[in-house]
């Protein structure tokens, strides 16, 4: 039988993707990459194909930091938390409060926490390359080979903005993950947020036409 920590075949393209166990949650260990990139110009709709953003418009950055999607084009056009949506079979999109069991996992492990501060939990979730060069000590950005005790694997993909024309930026800098749940008091999709300066991780409510990455979690 599967277990979580082996890598597993996406059916519908035949991707691979590393998978990771942490506390009780299995997570995949790579950014989803489904679907048929369309240029960052125009917006995913709704139609019978998966559509994905690449970074400056180049499969090769789909490939490194997997695709970016609208939270609408993720959801499938649906707003129930915790759905399938565009994951694998068997796997879901992680609501608001799976991230929070997440991130408070970790704020209970002293070996997780940096310099054994609160919340100070970024570095090891973070990839150990890719990112911008930071000099606070805790920071993501702060000597790249101490990241990822986790195994998570988080990469600063930057984003495709929703901006006229929908330009890409911030590759570098930041990662941020989109959550199945909406802040009701905004209208608002939460997500999850790393930046190469940041010792934290925040929790921040998003426009929902901006491309980010997507992580899948197993379901139970």
């Amino acid at each position: 039988a599967w277990i979580c920590g082996q890598d597993f075949t996406d059916d519908r393209d035949n991707k691979v993707y590393s998978t990771v166990q942490i506390g009780t949650q299995c997570w995949m260990k790579q950014n989803l990459n489904i679907g048929t990139k369309i240029n960052g110009s125009v917006d995913q709709s709704q139609n019978s194909t998966i559509e994905k953003y690449c970074y400056s418009d180049q499969e090769s950055n789909c490939n490194t930091y997997g695709g970016l999607y609208q939270w609408d084009e993720m959801m499938q056009y649906s707003t129930t938390p915790g759905l399938q949506g565009i994951c694998p079979e068997e796997w879901y999109l992680p609501t608001d409060n799976d991230w929070t069991i997440l991130t408070t996992y970790l704020n209970s492990q002293m070996n997780y926490k940096c310099n054994g501060t609160d919340n100070y939990i970024a570095k090891v979730l973070a990839s150990t390359t890719n990112w911008n060069s930071a000099s606070n000590t805790c920071a993501v950005g702060n000597n790249l080979a101490s990241n990822n005790a986790t195994g998570f694997t988080g990469l600063p993909s930057g984003c495709r903005y929703n901006n006229t024309g929908g330009s890409f930026i911030n590759i570098g800098i930041y990662g941020i993950w989109w959550s199945s749940s909406m802040n009701t008091s905004t209208n608002k999709p939460w997500g999850r947020k790393m930046e190469y300066d940041w010792e934290y991780i925040g929790r921040i409510d998003y426009e929902k036409k901006i491309g980010y990455p997507i992580r899948c979690i197993k379901n139970n």
